[in-house]
């Protein structure tokens, strides 16, 4: 029986109290070396995988009760599609906070109406926005970075500002602001970008 929960951005202060005690009492837990890292006092046995492919691999190898511990919340373009996408059933799962979430709250904005994306490990078209239906929110990696999305939008011609949301609810968190077409120094690859167009 696979379960995959949501482990929040990372601080395990910012855990529900319902994962923790699937954390506690699952036969096997797997999650990805950071999650592991930060949970680690509350298991020390947290199976570590670093790719999508080793945790299929060791999701197949085992009946046993099995919790997969996502990043933010697993169906925010989570793990959740990844997994289903191989076949795998899925008996249930458990929500975390996303890392949108986190981040909106930190800057006191509303996300009840921002239209989100991920060009985490994907290539993105951003001449295909309409960047005139209000604010966007991207999930960032180390390649298509805040500094790569500033200056995508500034070759375009949008104007606006963007926060910059890293490593979020760890101690190292740092968050920010530019305008586009501005650069920033990027303490990490684990962000969440915000993008304010002007419109006139």
């Amino acid at each position: 029986m696979i379960k995959v929960a949501g482990a929040g951005p990372g601080n395990p202060n910012i855990l529900t109290v319902e994962v923790q005690e699937l954390i506690r009492n699952s036969q096997r837990v797997i999650a990805f070396g950071r999650i592991k890292e930060s949970l680690k006092y509350l298991r020390g046995d947290i199976l570590e995988v670093n790719r999508m492919n080793e945790l299929l691999e060791l999701i197949g190898k085992s009946d046993e009760d099995t919790l997969v511990l996502a990043s933010g919340d697993p169906n925010f373009f989570g793990v959740v599609e990844l997994i289903k996408e191989k076949g795998i059933k899925i008996s249930e799962i458990y929500p975390g906070i996303s890392s949108l979430q986190y981040f909106m709250s930190k800057i006191q904005k509303s996300y009840s109406y921002v239209n989100t994306y991920s060009v985490h490990g994907r290539e993105f078209d951003f001449s295909k926005i309409d960047w005139c239906n209000g604010e966007h929110v991207f999930l960032i990696d180390k390649v298509h970075n805040g500094n790569y999305i500033s200056k995508s939008l500034f070759d375009l011609g949008i104007k606006g500002e963007i926060f910059y949301g890293y490593n979020l609810s760890y101690e190292d968190e740092y968050i920010t602001k530019s305008k586009i077409g501005e650069r920033i120094d990027e303490p990490s690859s684990l962000g969440v970008v915000l993008v304010v167009p002007y419109v006139d």
